[in-house]
């Protein structure tokens, strides 16, 4: 489903965040196949796991995950520091105010 909006409900326990684990190559399924964009990430190595969320797949996690001793103009350059066209840290922190 390209271009939609999908929304993941279920009750506690139910496995939403596995399920959203699974598809953002955090964690790995024990049967079948995860297809992504036409791609089984379910057959990829750890490194190509590494490459597929570097690239392929951006997160918002509901707690901020920064390093606490780093400013927030770090973290940014932290991050930028692993993605092959990284927007300019200090450009990020204008954008997003």
């Amino acid at each position: 489903m390209r271009n939609a909006a999908v929304a993941q409900l279920g009750a506690s326990g139910a496995g939403k965040s596995t399920v959203l684990n699974i598809l953002g190559g955090m964690d790995t399924n024990s049967e079948g196949q995860v297809i992504i964009d036409g791609k089984d990430i379910s057959s990829y190595t750890g490194h190509q796991l590494t490459d597929y969320r570097r690239t392929d797949i951006g997160f918002v996690f509901q707690f901020y995950n920064l390093v606490a001793n780093l400013t927030a103009k770090e973290n940014v350059e932290l991050a930028s520091e692993i993605v092959h066209d990284a927007q300019d840290p200090t450009q990020a922190l204008i954008d997003v105010g």
